[in-house]
């Protein structure tokens, strides 16, 4: 047959079973019934012994009273769950014991009673037999004191045991306090890390947002200064050409005021070789008039005709210098006017040239002062980045610290909470088997079946009609297996064997794991906290390694841009270029070629032998475009080209006027 296992996971009756304690019950009540059946034939002798044992009896009652108040006054200062069922249990024993002392009071003072009203009789051999009977009994009573006094020990150990654990129980509430103001710490910490992390985010935002505001800015800097430029080259290139124009023309006036006065000089010369001329031919006149007058008459017409002759030349000669000086003079106002305009396109030519390179400084500073910023803010996120990665780092290096600490600690506590609750467990069994070797004495009967209730004793006639109820048992099985601290034994309650044998394990739960688990569901909820910190941090490190991400792409953006404007203004040159080319294969005027020599020098980089090169093909070329200019106007104009390359005043007067018409 098997037998039921207590809670500590030993047996319950480890040396006697069911049937066993059975036996020992139905010896009990048969021999109950045998000195119920002796009660007639004791003597006084009996009756005196039984009165000692009725007082031993009641001595022992008080000191089973006050082991159960000394057991209810421990169960007070118990607060642990499991010491509690402990002393319940061994209250329960103690009230087992006190209910046997109780039926063996209630039939001494019956047999008291009865021997009290007998007379004197001779002793037979019942009388032997229950006097052996007694000494028995009496004999098992000095056993029940001494388990008593055992238990009594035990009793008193178990407290300082459980004083023992009281103590440590508040050193570990200590701990838990401790563990809790750190957990406190690290709350605020997390916290204060949390806070830093949105003000980081939102600074990322910010910066994010003026990088996006700055790369428009320098996007609709970079189109204004573009189309300012383009203006600007616009103007300037119009600018140049009419200044080129006006050089040229400038350059023509001065050769032809060149060529005028050169006119101007032979004209003077011949007026003046004329005109001494004409006062020799004068002189020689009047000498030759004087002598024809006196000699010959006949002679003065023809001589007058000559001399009208004369006149009319030298009107017709002074009507040209006329014309010449008026020409002269015009050119020379216009020549005026030329350097005037001149001095007036180059003074607007130096302001918008200026104006252009101070919009382009300006420009440069702000696009300067933008990327300044945005370097600076990306290195205060690097920076603030690193001091949280290292904070970060920082407490949970203490954090584990702390844990490990903590784990270790709680470890050896459990380690040692183990041993003594082993240990415990070893003296609660050997308690067990002792009060229950000691429980009731041998019997002979086996024809006494266990009652699931106790029995009710009957006073006799002459004392009373009214029945006793001994003290009546309570299920306490399923309120144990509930909660141990919701047991409702009452102070006289008494378990019945069989539901006893057959009770349960009962489920005990420490305080000290209750502790542990919850210090197991705090730490997770730290390593929780602590993990979706660093998903935080991770995200912000993938955020910020996003935004150095878009800044070399606004980088790559911007060169490639100033790659564009690079390619735009070759391109830009490269039509300037083209039609300096034009204009220096098909010149408009004779001598742009030799202006155009320095521009070409300056664009293509030529070299001192490439320059020499084109002079001395610009040189053949000039002599023959020249020469066949000059043929083909003194063609159609009807103008005088003189051996020596001098060309009339008729032909200036009409290349001024062209010029003019077309400008």
């Amino acid at each position: 047959m098997t037998t039921e296992k207590n809670e500590f996971g030993s047996s319950k009756l480890d040396k006697y079973t069911r049937v066993q304690l059975y036996e020992i019950i139905k010896r009990q009540a048969a021999l109950v019934r045998h000195l119920k059946e002796q009660k007639n034939v004791s003597n006084s002798d009996a009756a005196v012994n039984s009165s000692a044992k009725l007082e031993e009896q009641q001595s022992e009652e008080k000191k089973i009273t006050e082991c159960g108040a000394s057991v209810s006054t421990s169960q007070q200062q118990c607060n642990n769950k499991q010491q509690n069922e402990v002393l319940l249990r061994l209250k329960d024993e103690l009230k087992l014991r006190k209910f046997d002392l109780e039926a063996s009071r209630i039939e001494i003072a019956e047999l008291k009673s009865q021997l009290n009203a007998l007379a004197v009789g001779s002793e037979s051999g019942n009388e032997k037999r229950l006097r052996l009977e007694i000494a028995d009994y009496e004999r098992a009573i000095k056993k029940f004191e001494a388990d008593l006094v055992t238990l009594r020990e035990v009793h008193e150990k178990k407290c300082h045991d459980f004083n023992d654990i009281l103590n440590e129980k508040e050193n570990l509430q200590i701990r838990l306090v401790e563990n809790e103001q750190s957990i406190v710490k690290l709350e605020e910490e997390v916290e204060h890390l949390k806070h830093a992390h949105e003000k980081l985010i939102e600074e990322s935002k910010a910066s994010k947002a003026t990088a996006e505001f700055a790369q428009v800015a320098r996007a609709n800097v970079a189109a204004d200064m573009e189309k300012q430029k383009m203006h600007l080259t616009e103007e300037i290139a119009f600018a140049n050409k009419r200044l080129e124009a006006n050089q040229q023309l400038t350059a023509e006036l001065q050769r032809r005021n060149i060529g005028l006065e050169n006119d101007m000089q032979c004209l003077r010369d011949e007026l003046a070789s004329t005109r001494e001329a004409f006062d020799s031919y004068k002189i020689k006149s009047q000498a030759a008039l004087l002598k024809q007058q006196q000699e010959q008459k006949h002679f003065q017409p023809s001589n007058n005709e000559e001399k009208e002759l004369l006149e009319k030349q030298v009107a017709s000669l002074q009507e040209k210098l006329d014309k010449m000086t008026l020409l002269y003079q015009s050119a020379c106002t216009q020549i005026r006017d030329l350097n005037e305009n001149e001095k007036f396109f180059k003074e607007e030519i130096r302001q918008r040239l200026e104006l252009a390179d101070a919009t382009e400084k300006s420009l440069l500073e702000k696009l300067n002062t933008s990327e300044k910023e945005r370097k600076r803010a990306v290195a205060e996120l690097k920076a603030q980045l690193e001091n949280i990665t290292k904070e970060k780092d920082s407490i949970s290096e203490k954090y584990d610290q702390q844990f490990n600490l903590q784990q270790s600690e709680h470890a050896t506590q459990i380690s040692e909470m183990e041993k003594k609750l082993a240990s415990l467990q070893e003296e609660w069994e050997k308690l067990i088997l002792d009060t229950k070797k000691s429980t009731s004495p041998v019997m002979t009967d086996r024809s006494f079946s266990c009652p699931r209730t106790p029995p009710f004793y009957e006073r006799k006639p002459g004392e009373g009609a009214e029945e006793i109820s001994c003290f009546t048992g309570i299920h306490i099985g399923n309120a144990m297996n509930a909660q141990a601290s919701e047991c409702s034994i009452s102070p006289t309650s008494l378990i019945p064997l069989d539901e006893l044998i057959d009770a349960t394990d009962i489920p005990q739960q420490s305080s000290f794991y209750a502790v542990n688990a919850e210090n197991g569901h705090q730490a997770l909820d730290e390593r929780g906290k602590n993990r979706h910190l660093t998903e935080l941090l991770y995200e912000s490190e993938s955020n910020n390694t996003r935004l150095e991400e878009q800044i070399r792409l606004l980088k790559d953006e911007i060169r490639r841009l100033n790659r564009n404007q690079e390619r735009e203004q070759h391109i830009a040159n490269a039509e300037y270029l083209k039609n300096v080319i034009l204009e220096f294969v098909a010149p408009k005027m004779p001598d742009a070629r030799q202006k155009l020599i320095p521009v070409l020098t300056a664009m293509l980089s030529l070299s001192p032998s490439e320059v020499a090169i084109l002079q001395k093909v610009l040189g053949k070329n000039t002599t023959a475009t020249l020469m066949t200019l000059k043929n083909n106007q003194s063609a159609t104009s009807g103008t005088v080209i003189y051996p020596d390359g001098r060309v009339s005043v008729d032909f200036f007067f009409i290349y001024f006027v062209h010029v003019q018409h077309n400008m």
